[in-house]
């Protein structure tokens, strides 16, 4: 799958309720092609909604989201399988397959969507989890034998397996020790100098944030507060921003407090 002429993603508009629930209320970004750029924001601002209304798991309720000339919303559900197979996709909670064995979860899309043999999906798996710090034993093993940081590394391998021309990945460092993080975080940059792709990423982690990726995009109360190119960051004048990647414990965001019965 090439990912060498992937297009912009452009959202206009872009608002997502459940029930009396607002989350996105009128989101509007420009992703730029062959680019990185990291979605940052404090717990529950809607960035894993946005994630998965961007690749077709959720309907948003208006507004558009394109893909170059292609418009997403509202593309029919044949459509939005062919889109999702131009996509590699990272879930908060890595969506492993327990019944499938760690080098089945990594080549499923190979296997089941692309039509490669096993014998050299297998071997195509096993080379990505060299690549995220798996050896070849882990193979064979199932996710319950995992521990949780491996997992998240079998979820990375699995997202960039098929050389996606867009890659997403909702906080792919989660979890992992600084030595993991680094070597995670120097793939993620490899796919875009190296071969062009488009990625996106969801992450907690403001020092990654503030220096790991081509561009950042603040969300908070169901809009971008802020978007711009990594080195703009220092020099923006702007106090949610400068809460979030500064990690303040004062300013207009407020932390959100469960009431407790």
């Amino acid at each position: 799958m090439g990912s060498g002429s992937a297009p912009d993603i452009r959202l206009d508009g872009l608002a997502k309720s459940f029930t009396d629930n607002e989350v996105l209320r009128s989101v509007s970004l420009n992703i730029p092609a062959g680019q990185s750029t990291v979605l940052i924001g404090p717990s529950a601002s809607g960035k894993s909604v946005l994630l998965k209304c961007l690749v077709g798991l959720m309907q948003v309720d208006s507004g558009s989201m394109r893909y170059g000339d292609l418009e997403l919303s509202g593309m029919s559900t044949d459509e939005w399988s062919d889109f999702q197979g131009r996509i590699g996709m990272l879930f908060q909670q890595n969506a492993l397959f327990d019944s499938l064995r760690i080098w089945e979860n990594i080549a499923f899309r190979l296997i089941n969507h692309e039509g490669v043999s096993r014998s050299e999906a297998r071997d195509r798996a096993v080379k990505r989890m060299a690549s995220v710090g798996l050896g070849e034993e882990m193979a064979d093993l199932y996710p319950v034998e995992l521990s949780g940081g491996m997992q998240k590394r079998v979820g990375v391998a699995r997202a960039m397996v098929g050389n996606p021309e867009l890659l997403i990945l909702d906080d792919p460092t989660a979890g992992l020790d600084p030595i993991l993080t680094n070597t995670i975080l120097s793939l993620i940059e490899r796919e875009t100098s190296g071969k062009g792709t488009t990625v996106l990423v969801v992450t907690g982690d403001m020092k990654a944030a503030r220096s790991r990726f081509d561009n950042v995009a603040m969300l908070f109360d169901g809009e971008i507060k802020w978007s711009g190119k990594r080195d703009d960051v220092p020099e923006a004048d702007n106090l949610y921003l400068d809460q979030m990647i500064n990690s303040r414990a004062t300013g207009p965001i407020k932390m959100r407090l469960a009431a407790r019965g």
